[in-house]
Order: C-alpha cells, then structure tokens, then sequence
C-alpha cells in the first residue's frame, strides 16, 4: 500500500487539535483525530452538514491499513483522548462511527497499540445494542457523547427521521445502562428545539438522564442558514434567555450539571491578549484591529479592551457577520474567508488579530478558500491566534 492510496485526510490526523481561540470555545489540548467515517445512517433534522449551501466532500469508510498508519503517527505525541467522530477545526463532515464495517476490530486495534488512552465516540445510539455494549466494555476507558434530542419515541424517530423503533429502544438502553457500564461514561448531549418540542418534552428527556444515574448533560443550540427551509426553521426558533433560564431550573430540579456552551451569560474563554498587544506597539504597530463572531462581540469586546488599557496604539474590535451562511449563524468557527474580505474592506494597513478557526489545519476555508492567497493580497499584516 502506497500514501496515494489513503483519504484525502489522511494527513489531518498528524496533527493534534489544541489551543484556546479568541472567539471562546475551548479545544481539547489532549486529543488526537481518528475519524472512522463521514457516512451517517441518520438524517437528523437538525444537521448542519444538510443546512449547509454546499455539499461537504465526505470521506467513506477509513481502511484499516490506513488507520493502522494514522495510529503509527499518534505514537510519542502528548494526549488523552482519541477521537473517533470528530474532526478537525475547518472540517463539517462528521458521521457515525458505528457504520464503520470493522468497527470492533478498529476499536480493539487502538486499544491494543494505546492502551490507556480514552476513547471518544459520538453516536445517536441507534446500534447501541446490548451486544455490543458488552463487547465494548473490556475496551474502556471510554466516552460516548449521546446525542439524544428527545426520549419521546415519536419525536426522537421523527428528528432522526431514517431510525426506526428498533433504533430507538438500542438508543434508551444505552442510556439506561449508562450508570453501570464499566470503564464506560456516557454523556448525553441535546439539540434543544422548544418550539417543536415544547419545553415540557424537554424536561422529561432531562428528567431520564437524571433518572439513569448521569451527572451531566449537554445543551446545544439548533443553527439553521438562510437555506433552510422555512418549516424547519419554525422548528429550530428559541429565546436564548429563555433556554438559559430553564437550564437552570433543569440543573437544580435533578442535581444536574446542564452545560450549554452558547449561554450568553457565561463568561468568554480567551487567551491572554495583553502581552501581544504590547509585542505589536513595540514593534510600531498604530491600528490594532481584532475579529470576533458576532455571538461572542459584546463579551469579547469588554475583554480585549480591559487588554488593551495602556497599550500604545489603537486597538478595536470588529464583529463579522455570517453572510455566506446566513440563519442565526453566528459562530467564528463557520467563517468562510469572503466574509472576513468583506468586514476589511474600509480597513487598510492594520494588524489584524483573528481567531484561527475557521481554517482546516492547511490553512482553507470550508470553501477550500486559501487563506495564504488572501493574506497574501490582503493590506494588512495577520495574526491568528
């Protein structure tokens, strides 16, 4: 076998995801990416890979041979987890790892090489038999993030829309075992939709989790684009005080650690901004210029200028919207580089600080825009962070 033969993302897998960007949203400093497959037995309403204006180029099934390589490469590099779902910053084209045709024999060749090493999959839990949970048991440390929108039957097959009943009761015993499975955490996680579901589905969903012996739950907001279809989008609509306010009462109802990651009221996660700034206005830099998301401009705006209190040059910050998408998208992470280019337009001349990840790790937008070619006829100097 030659490296001609392997995916096209072969070489994304060598490097591992770290670092904090400016926009919030921390990234794990400690894993490594194995993604199995893009293929995907669910056609969930709240997709984002369905509500994007292009079609993501998506790799099938990962040979063996070839993640026998991408392990050969993890080896002397610093981490804790392997994921097995996720992919790199830049990437939307993430599947279900259960569609994997050696799905067993790749866990257990991991396992093998890395002993000790977490093992992280994301699955909606439709071939989560008790089978297999079984055989999965000897293979920990383990997390499965559990994507479960609803408890409710009929809600969860028609969310998932190519799940069956089957698929359904496969799912809720996963959660059911969650507490008793050994070197196994499961972690359930919920696109939350009000507006389809109600708020009271909501709560019983949450109130099974609490049920099953789990800590935490994970709340996700549903993005849709201004390519959406007008039904779907009635579906996905939320007030964000309103969410925030349930997840309260969801947390201190069950004893539960709700995490939403996109609560207004958190505090940003951001790297220290200060000595860079003054690294700039050393080196005789007048116009600072730094780009948030426009769901994080307000938060981010308060921190880079307690940053910049003294700092010998003019520092701002610009929101960019999301044009290309549209929807209530509002994220640094789905930035394509055309609406970046159109933010700077009346800016000339500046150093321009911005988050770094919106851009796979070669540099290419979600368009495979080359960042190189803009910075490179672009009038102002870039730092990535």
């Amino acid at each position: 076998m030659f490296i001609d033969d392997f995916s096209p993302y072969f070489f994304e897998g060598l490097s591992a995801n770290e670092g904090e960007g400016i926009d919030g949203g921390k990234e794990s400093a400690s894993a490594v990416f194995l993604q199995l497959t893009a293929a995907c037995n669910a056609k969930c309403l709240f997709c984002s890979e369905r509500n994007n204006p292009w079609q993501e180029r998506k790799p099938k099934a990962r040979s063996v041979e070839e993640i026998e390589h991408m392990l050969f490469s993890f080896e002397g590099k610093a981490f804790e987890d392997i994921e097995l779902s996720r992919t790199h910053p830049g990437r939307i084209n993430e599947g279900e790892p259960l569609t994997h045709p050696h799905f067993l024999d790749v866990l257990r060749r991991v396992r093998r090489r890395f002993p000790d090493k977490r093992l992280v999959i994301d699955t909606n839990g439709a071939f989560m038999t008790q089978s297999l949970l079984r055989q999965l048991e000897p293979l920990g440390p383990m997390l499965i993030r559990l994507s479960l929108p609803t408890t409710d039957r009929a809600l969860w097959t028609a969310t998932f829309q190519t799940l069956n009943g089957e698929h359904y009761t496969n799912a809720m015993g996963l959660l059911e075992r969650a507490g008793s499975l050994a070197g196994i955490e499961v972690r359930p996680n919920m696109v939350a939709m009000p507006s389809w579901y109600g708020y009271s589905a909501i709560r019983k969903t949450v109130k099974h989790v609490s049920e099953a012996g789990l800590g935490s739950f994970t709340v996700y907001s549903p993005g849709y684009t201004r390519y959406t279809p007008a039904e779907i989008v009635a579906k996905m609509r939320f007030d964000k005080a309103t969410l925030a306010a349930f997840t309260d009462e969801m947390a201190e109802e069950f004893g539960l650690e709700v995490e939403w990651g996109l609560d207004p009221r958190l505090p940003l996660e951001m790297p220290p901004l200060r000595d860079l700034f003054k690294s700039l206005a050393t080196q005789g830099e007048k116009r600072i210029v730094v780009l948030t998301s426009t769901m994080a401009f307000e938060r981010a705006k308060r921190n880079i200028a307690d940053s910049a209190v003294g700092i010998p040059a003019t520092v701002e910050t610009i929101a960019v919207p999301n044009k290309v998408y549209g929807g209530n998208i509002g994220s640094a992470g789905l930035w394509l580089l055309s609406d970046v280019a159109e933010t700077l337009e009346c800016v000339r001349g500046a150093t321009v600080v911005l988050p770094k990840k919106f851009l796979d790790c070669y540099g290419f937008d979600l368009l495979g825009n080359s960042f190189i070619t803009f910075e490179r006829e672009n009038p102002n100097r870039f730092v990535r962070l």
